[in-house]
């Protein structure tokens, strides 16, 4: 229980106990701290001098997420798997049932979660590449090499993740977002289900990203599947995941046996069409479900993003800084004119104004010169008066 994990297998210098990685592994992933904050707070409790060995705890962190991460894999299935939680003969459901063995599966992008070009994959690799929610890298890398700008742009309203695809900000990050696909029952993130973009939302990142997880999930029959740009998304879905895939990813897509829908939050910014062609309400065994779930994985999850930006520039700072000195000034000379002006205005008032200031202030005086005199009823006084009138016509009516 109190063990000591140490930093190399061979003859060890420094090691970090067992309860620090475990104390350390929750507050990371309940209040997003970092590594380098962290052992600054354990720097500071103890005998506040610092260290040098923080690159060798970073590395010991790094193993350990790796080891805990193996110990749960597999774990979790909840989810319809063939052959492990399905009935036999769950494939000959009639239509109207056909919802009991169904997946529903939640898609989205967040752009909070960023990364400069820092690094390199040579530089800093992965130690488990394509392990668990993250899509193996390289092969993904090749496929967006012969990924062109996307053509056409929004038919609907409000879908602006179409009309910037190819014009999102993205000098000097390597990734601008991520996509993701989820378990809109469970939110529970997919396997292989997560992948970054490098420049906005683009129809192919996303069909990798979708089809990724899906390969996972071929067997079932059934699928629900949410994306708040489904309406034009759908369209070409069946084409990619078909041909322009890498050949380990491509399936037919029996659209029959899928149901595209729009999450409830976002259908209403969407033309009439979309509305009724895609919504939760009028899709067949969509229960009552809203497919909002995966925004609650960005919310716990998108403070991550602070650990890969970099701070704010500082380069316009002296820049800055002088227009403030000077708009400063300017406002200084204005202020002393007016205050001037009054003083004059007000000389007979003043020295008895000061003295209930200062009086106040030492405690000479309890009355707060601040204080502003009561002109009139307040809603306070009139909410009593009409509670006292309110009680007296109550005891009336009991007396007649």
């Amino acid at each position: 229980m109190y063990g000591w994990y140490p930093s190399t297998p061979d003859a060890p210098r420094s090691a970090v106990t067992i309860p620090v990685l475990k104390l350390f592994h929750t507050i990371s992933l309940q209040g997003k701290t970092t590594t380098y904050h962290f052992f600054n707070a354990l720097s500071k409790i103890t005998n506040n001098i610092g260290s040098k060995v923080f690159k060798i705890i970073l590395h010991m962190v790094h193993q350990w997420h790796n080891l805990h991460t193996l110990k749960g894999g597999g774990m979790g299935n909840d989810a319809e798997r063939h052959m492990i939680n399905l009935p036999k003969g769950w494939k000959d459901t009639p239509l109207e049932k056909r919802f009991f063995y169904a997946i529903f599966l939640a898609i989205d992008t967040c752009f909070r979660l960023k990364r400069k070009k820092i690094s390199s994959w040579w530089a800093d690799p992965s130690i488990q590449d394509g392990w668990a929610y993250f899509m193996p890298l390289q092969p993904y890398m090749e496929f967006l090499k012969d990924l062109t700008d996307q053509n056409g742009m929004s038919t609907c309203m409000g879908l602006a993740a179409l009309n910037h695809a190819n014009t999102k900000y993205a000098q000097g990050y390597a990734v601008t977002g991520c996509g993701m696909i989820t378990c809109g029952c469970h939110e529970v993130v997919c396997k292989s289900g997560i992948g970054d973009l490098q420049k906005g939302e683009k129809y192919g990142n996303m069909d990798y990203i979708v089809a990724s997880a899906w390969r996972h999930l071929r067997a079932l029959l059934f699928f629900l599947l949410s994306y708040d740009i489904m309406g034009q998304w759908s369209e070409s879905l069946g084409k990619c995941l078909l041909k322009q895939l890498p050949s380990v990813l491509r399936f037919e897509l029996a659209k029959y046996f899928v149901s595209f829908v729009i999450p409830k939050l976002h259908i209403l910014g969407h033309l009439r069409l979309c509305q009724e062609m895609h919504s939760l309400l009028f899709t067949l065994g969509a229960t009552q479900a809203d497919m909002e779930g995966i925004k609650h994985i960005w919310s716990s999850n998108s403070l991550m993003g602070a650990s890969t930006w970099e701070m704010g520039k500082i380069a316009a700072m002296g820049e800055t800084l002088q227009n403030w000195f000077q708009r400063a000034t300017k406002e200084l000379s204005r202020q002393i004119a007016g205050l001037e002006e009054f003083n004059e205005e007000q000389e007979g008032q003043i020295l008895a104004w000061t003295k209930a200031v200062d009086d106040f202030e030492t405690g000479l005086s309890a009355d707060n010169p601040y204080q502003l005199p009561q002109s009139g009823s307040t809603l306070h006084d009139i909410e009593l008066e009409l509670a006292h009138e309110e009680h007296i016509d109550c005891h009336q009516r009991d007396y007649d």
